[in-house]
């Protein structure tokens, strides 16, 4: 009994070895890789076992198993799928995105390392089936997110502009500070601040001729933003277009 348990030990092992001489994929207990393009380790497609599509400490496995180790590729790519979603099929690169890529393979998140410039981070997040826990930031995941980031960025677009264009100043620096100060999540506040910073720039549009043709949308956008964040709307004096007037030729 003990030397056929040997014996199947052996086996064990010598499959192993036989894995890791042949390339064998890493795995875990939850993940696998299942497919890949160019037919290298650059690009790789990650099934996820059910139950594993909301553990963040699964995608986090993945990503340092296949693209964080000593002989992973310098560039790496994955791309997470659940346990019945459909998984591209091994092919060259430039084929599949000329047929259109990832439009008929939706995935539940994808990840990116590149180790000559230091980015290692999560890109896309489906905040439904992925969930909201874990998510990164930039996935804008939560009730409410996204709609208030888009409020942010109209606030800092309009803030900007009238700033470039020489518009009435108005108080909403000081008044999105207030709000930052309401947001309790630190990461998401911080989030926030340097979206607006971004966004405020000062210069205005590059042809100066747009400050009266974008003036109306953007106050349109901006009174939509202030609302959304809590935040007073200026005196009609700082925000109303000036009337349209046709030029007239010289005389």
């Amino acid at each position: 009994m003990l030397k056929v348990a040997g014996w199947i030990l052996a086996g064990l092992v010598g499959l192993a070895i036989l894995g890791s001489l042949l390339g064998g994929e890493p795995s875990g207990n939850q993940w696998r890789v299942v497919g890949r393009l160019d037919g290298d380790n650059m690009w790789r497609f990650v099934r996820l076992a059910s139950g594993a599509e909301t553990s963040r400490a699964v995608y986090d496995e993945a990503a340092s198993r296949l693209c964080g180790q000593p002989g992973s590729p310098r560039i790496c790519f994955l791309h997470f799928f659940g346990p019945n979603d459909t998984v591209p099929a091994d092919q060259p690169r430039r084929t599949f995105f000329e047929n259109g890529g990832f439009r008929s393979y939706p995935t539940l998140a994808t990840y990116a390392r590149n180790q000559n410039s230091g980015l290692a981070e999560f890109g896309s997040w489906d905040c439904d089936r992925a969930g909201v826990e874990g998510a990164p930031l930039s996935a804008l995941c939560g009730v409410g997110v996204k709609e208030t980031y888009e409020a942010v960025l109209r606030v800092a677009s309009r803030t900007s502009t009238a700033s470039g264009c020489g518009w009435p100043p108005t108080e909403d620096v000081a008044n999105f500070e207030r709000f930052l100060a309401t947001v309790a999540d630190i990461p998401r506040r911080e989030q926030y601040r340097q979206a607006f910073a971004q966004m405020n720039t000062g210069r205005g549009p590059d042809d100066r001729a747009d400050c009266a043709r974008l003036r109306e949308r953007l106050e349109a956008n901006a009174r939509q933003a202030r609302d959304r964040l809590g935040m007073p709307q200026p005196p009609a004096a700082s925000r109303t277009p000036p009337p349209n007037r046709q030029s007239q030729p010289r005389r």
